[in-house]
């Protein structure tokens, strides 16, 4: 075997090698979305944008990971005090990925965020109309596109009771224990 085929050989484990290396880290960050506790394993689906470079940058996306057994029985038996309890909840904000506090049932109370971005006046509650995934996403006049069903998914779960949702540092987790997912969603 030549020198130059060796080399080659070599080339292409080294980069197999790194390609694996980052996408095993591109998971973890992905995963550590989520509160540890959840212990979420599994992405269902995903898509990020992103536009900008720095600190004036956007990005927004949505992953939706599957339930694991274990926590959907532990919400099935506890509800809402099982979120209250999570230790990661009390780590006095030096973690801030996957660090969620004042934890709340669904449907979603409906601020700024959720509201479309073409009214500009405060409306009333009965003028509200209903909070949606697409308004959140593009909070900063940024969009992405949203598989249909991942959009009715949440906008079902955010609009009716039986799921449960809070507020971290860079967006929005809810929890939708019937179809056994949890939904991450930021726009920044």
């Amino acid at each position: 075997m030549g020198v130059i085929k060796k080399i080659l050989i070599l080339g292409v484990v080294l980069c197999a090698i790194g390609f694996t290396a980052f996408k095993f880290w591109e998971y973890k960050f992905y995963l550590n979305s989520v509160p540890k506790e959840f212990g979420v394993y599994n992405i269902l689906y995903r898509v990020e944008k992103s536009w900008g470079f720095g600190p004036g940058g956007n990005e927004i996306g949505i992953r939706v990971y599957e339930l694991p057994e274990k926590t959907l029985r532990n919400i099935e038996q506890q509800g809402i005090r099982y979120f209250e309890n999570l230790p990661s909840n009390t780590n006095g904000g030096r973690e801030r990925r996957g660090h969620f506090q004042n934890w709340s049932e669904t449907p979603i109370k409906v601020t700024k965020s959720w509201e479309d971005k073409g009214t500009q006046e405060v409306l009333r509650e009965f003028d509200r109309k209903p909070p949606s995934i697409l308004n959140f996403l593009s909070g900063y006049g940024f969009a992405a596109e949203v598989d249909p069903q991942i959009e009715n998914l949440v906008n079902e779960a955010i609009r009716n009771s039986g799921s449960y949702y809070a507020y971290g540092h860079m967006g929005v987790i809810i929890v939708i224990p019937d179809k056994k997912c949890v939904v991450y969603a930021y726009s920044g």
